[in-house]
């Protein structure tokens, strides 16, 4: 039997759950469903979780939503010129990341203690992965909740 090798990577952690670098292999899963069908995707979720799927993805396509990235992008650059130790915002689509000159994993700590979901990429990189259904409140409030954070942590 041959010996597999690892490549060697950073690790993410989605929520309490590391993904990468010499963590256990993570089994995912994500909906097929139309997830305005809320009581349908919900059901896929529960059966993907019974079944063993560690992390479900809820897959979304709506063009609202595309709208809502260059408003996320607009405000995480405001966000830039008002904290000096953010780097770089960075990504394409609703892939977003900011990198700061901080720990990464403490910021999204304290967002998600808030109740605002975002992970890291690498030791350094806030990472925003944000429904295709998200509505100019929930970006607002979430860019409010990164500001209060960044300044706890960055300051």
């Amino acid at each position: 039997m041959s010996t597999v090798t690892r490549r060697q990577t950073v690790t993410t952690w989605v929520g309490p759950v590391p993904v990468g670098s010499a963590h256990p292999i993570v089994v995912q899963s994500m909906t097929n469903t139309d997830t305005a069908d809320v009581e349908a995707t919900a059901s896929q979720v529960a059966q993907l979780a019974a079944a063993g799927s560690e992390l479900v993805r809820v897959t979304v396509n709506h063009d609202e939503a595309a709208a809502a990235v260059p408003r996320i992008v607009e405000r995480l650059e405001a966000l830039k010129a008002r904290h000096r130790r953010i780097r770089q915002v960075r990504g394409m689509g609703l892939l977003i990341g900011v990198e700061i000159d901080g720990n990464a994993r403490e910021v999204v700590q304290r967002c998600m203690a808030r109740g605002f979901l975002v992970l890291t990429a690498g030791d350094s990189v806030v990472r925003f992965t944000p429904p295709l259904i998200i509505t100019e409140a929930d970006v607002d409030r979430g860019v409010a909740i990164l500001d209060e954070v960044l300044a706890e942590v960055l300051a």
